[in-house]
């Protein structure tokens, strides 16, 4: 378990909070020097561009919250100059299904590598299963997310500049076996 500090005037609250990951660590992506994402090499075409990881969460007691989502940003495009952050009904065998959050991020407050944004209102589940990931959608810009060896069932993209529709990781780029470096920080509601 992670702590995260909740700030009242100047009192800080620890809260418990359990990251919930298909990462080999928890918290690190150890990055295989690949990244996924629709975009030119200079960032300039490309969106929309959805990156979702699935998740099961039997690490909390129902109903839980999301409090936070930790993803990391590619090197090999400029930073997006808009990011949302989306959480979807869906599971990692069926992939996302309904949207049912979305929060704009401040640009400045994303950069290159690893980023942990806050909801800016936790989101409660009762079931097990959700998706979560970023987007970007203004069509002269793009950017790519860092992924680590994995088998990919569990990472969902859709870009449909470059031909991705929703599906597996695994499926749309056979020859790389890699999930996307998306996590989500939650507790016991």
């Amino acid at each position: 378990m992670t702590l995260l500090c909740y700030f009242y005037q100047d009192y800080c609250a620890p809260l418990p909070i359990t990251v919930l990951s298909d990462l080999a660590t928890p918290g690190v992506c150890a990055s295989v020097g690949n990244e996924v994402g629709c975009t030119n090499p200079s960032g300039t075409s490309g969106n929309p561009n959805d990156m979702i990881a699935c998740f099961n969460n039997s690490q909390t007691t129902l109903p839980f919250e999301v409090h936070a989502l930790r993803f990391w940003i590619g090197t090999s495009a400029p930073l997006p100059d808009n990011l949302f952050l989306r959480i979807w009904s869906g599971s990692a065998t069926t992939g996302p299904g309904t949207l049912l959050y979305e929060q704009e991020v401040p640009p400045g407050s994303y950069n290159i590598a690893e980023n942990t944004i806050a909801l800016d209102d936790p989101f409660e589940f009762s079931g097990q299963e959700f998706c979560a990931g970023v987007y970007s959608n203004l069509t002269n810009d793009g950017f790519r997310l860092v992924m680590e060896t994995g088998d990919g069932l569990e990472s969902w993209f859709l870009a449909p500049n470059c031909g991705a529709q929703y599906n597996t990781w695994y499926p749309v780029q056979t020859t790389i076996d890699a999930l996307e470096c998306i996590e989500a920080l939650v507790t016991d509601h």
